[in-house]
């Protein structure tokens, strides 16, 4: 945890994934509250949240009938999301961030693309944060590992030695709004991708996944 106080959790020793989700939520809030003051702070913040929803994505699949539960919680009915059954990490981030359309999908689709990617590498719940900055970053990570995966493409193999029996990642497209990259429709409206490059501009990837 930063070193800053802790925020008051909804759920202080949550066990169960729908509180999980709920404290994820409440400490991306707190990274972007401190977007403002210090951008190493609000990341730590980040991944601190990103911890706690790889830890309520790990115990989803390990459960199934906590999964059907957690898949039944207001949020996914209230915004007619029914996420499939191995796309855990997405369903949590969403339901984190209570995200309410594809703009606001947009942050966790990107997010829980690494989330799904460190599951298939065989992390720890407590390795989280130590595997993604070893990795320079979840921005870096995700360019260089997962950009492509949350398009449906093979994700490939971390230089963090994934174990034997990795697989590609099977997650379906997302919404039209991320497929739509090339054009510019996946990044604010005021900063516009070159249209030539392969890949977005990094910066542009930093801002997109780093800030809260």
């Amino acid at each position: 945890m930063p070193d800053q106080a802790q925020p008051n959790l909804p759920n202080a020793r949550a066990e169960d994934p729908i509180s999980m989700a709920k404290n994820a939520g409440t400490l991306f809030k707190r990274a972007r509250a401190e977007s403002a003051k210090s951008r190493l702070s609000c990341q730590e913040w980040l991944y601190e949240g990103l911890s706690e929803a790889f830890r309520a994505t790990l115990t989803l699949y390990a459960d199934q009938a906590l999964l059907t539960t957690f898949l039944k919680d207001p949020y996914f009915i209230a915004c007619r999301v029914r996420p499939r059954t191995d796309h855990v990490a997405r369903a949590v981030l969403y339901l984190a961030a209570d995200a309410r359309d594809d703009r606001e999908r947009n942050r966790p689709i990107k997010h829980a693309a690494v989330l799904e990617q460190l599951r298939r590498e065989g992390a720890a719940p407590d390795d989280f944060v130590d595997r993604v900055k070893q990795s320079g970053g979840i921005a870096k990570f995700y360019r260089e590992v997962c950009h492509g995966t949350a398009a449906g493409q093979p994700a490939r193999t971390s230089k963090l030695a994934a174990p034997a029996g990795a697989t590609a990642s099977d997650m379906a497209p997302p919404p039209a709004s991320v497929q739509s990259s090339a054009s510019g429709a996946e990044f604010p409206s005021q900063i516009k991708p070159n249209a030539t490059s392969k890949s977005p501009p990094a910066e542009i990837l930093r801002l997109h996944l780093e800030v809260a």
